[in-house]
């Protein structure tokens, strides 16, 4: 047994430096980065995409903005007109307000059309 424990003691304290790699180790690796765009190329698409994030939220913010002035200019223009109905906002426009459901088509409403006068 003594002799067991004398040829395992070199081996034991010896450390690989770096693991050495087959051609094909190397290919396969090469070709994982150039699948899934880990060769830096990551760091371009996440620049890309936070441009196009920064650049989207500024367009929201211009949105907004011309969102705000143009429910001004309307209150502006219905306080000119002296239209008290329509200071109340119900979120019609002006032309679903002049609509009314007497004024659909007689194939909207039913199967057969009616006659305000006539009544069955």
């Amino acid at each position: 047994m003594d002799s067991q424990s004398a040829s395992a003691s070199p081996d034991r304290d010896w450390v690989p430096k770096q693991r050495p790699q087959s051609q094909i180790a190397k290919n396969f690796s090469a070709a994982l980065d150039d699948i899934f765009n880990l060769s830096g190329k990551f760091d371009e698409v996440e620049k890309e995409v936070d441009q196009k994030q920064q650049a989207l939220t500024s367009q929201n913010a211009e949105l907004e903005a011309l969102e705000a002035r143009l429910r001004a200019a309307e209150e502006r223009l219905r306080a000119a007109k002296g239209d008290p109905s329509s200071s109340s906002d119900d979120g019609k426009s002006p032309v679903q307000e002049q609509k009314s459901p007497s004024d659909a088509t007689p194939a909207m409403q039913g199967s057969r059309p009616t006659s305000k006068g006539i009544s069955a």
